[in-house]
C-alpha cells in the first residue's frame, strides 16, 4: 500500500555525473548548512515513497548511507541511462527522477507533481516555468522501460527530451515564482555552490 498516492510509487537519486566542472568531487555528498545535499533529500522522501533507490556508478561512495545504489546498466550515454537503471530495478509503478545536486527539494512541489501524474495518467510528466522544462525532477512510469530499452538500442542520440515523443508526455506547468525556482537550483560548479551558501 503506498503512503500518500493511488499507485505504488518511488524516488530514484541520479547521481552519475563526472562533475567535471566541480573538480570530480561527489555532489551528493556535499554540505549545505551542514549536512550534504544526499542527507537533506532522503530526510524530504521518507516520507513520500515506497522506496528510495541511489543510481550511480561510484557505488562504494554511498555504502553508508543504507540505501540500495545500482550501478548503470547501459554505461556512457547520461541521464537517460540512469532513468533507464532506476525504473528497470523499480519495484513501483512510477519513479520520481531527480539529480543529486539539488539541495531544495520541495516536498510541496513533489506532492504536486505526483498528484497531476496520477490524476492524468500520461507515461511521463515533467514540471516547467515557461519554456524551461526539468526532466530531471519528473515522474516516469515504469511501464515505458521497455520503450526506452528499445529506443537506447536504436538511436545515437541520448538527449532525454528526444525520447519524450516516444511515449504519453504531459507537462505540468508551475508558477514562476521564487519558491519554484529555488527548487530546481543545482549545483554545477564552484561559483553554484557558493551562490547557494551565500543564499542560506
Amino acid at each position: 500500500m503506498t503512503k500518500l498516492y493511488p499507485i505504488k510509487t518511488g524516488a530514484a537519486i541520479l547521481a552519475g555525473g563526472k562533475s567535471t566542472r566541480f573538480d570530480g568531487q561527489n555532489k551528493a555528498l556535499i554540505k549545505v548548512s551542514g549536512e550534504t545535499i544526499l542527507e537533506r533529500n532522503i530526510q524530504i522522501l521518507r516520507s513520500l515513497f515506497d522506496e528510495i533507490h541511489i543510481i550511480s556508478n561510484k557505488t562504494e561512495e554511498f555504502e553508508h548511507i543504507g540505501i540500495p545504489v545500482f550501478a548503470d546498466d547501459i554505461d556512457n550515454i547520461g541521464p537517460l541511462g540512469g532513468i533507464y537503471t532506476a525504473l528497470l530495478h523499480s519495484n513501483c509503478e512510477a519513479v520520481f527522477v531527480f539529480s543529486c545536486d539539488m539541495p531544495f527539494l520541495s516536498e510541496d512541489m513533489i506532492k504536486n507533481i505526483i498528484a497531476h501524474f496520477t490524476k492524468n495518467r500520461s507515461q511521463i510528466l515533467i514540471p516547467q516555468i515557461h519554456n524551461k522544462i526539468e526532466p530531471l525532477h519528473a515522474i516516469y512510469a515504469t511501464s515505458i522501460l521497455s520503450v526506452l530499452e528499445n529506443y537506447i538500442k536504436n538511436t545515437s542520440k541520448y538527449k532525454i527530451r528526444l525520447f519524450f515523443p516516444m511515449v504519453s508526455t504531459s507537462y505540468l506547468q508551475l508558477e514562476d515564482s521564487e519558491e519554484n525556482h529555488k527548487a530546481f537550483l543545482n549545483i554545477n560548479s564552484f561559483d553554484d555552490y557558493a551562490a547557494i551558501k551565500n543564499r542560506l
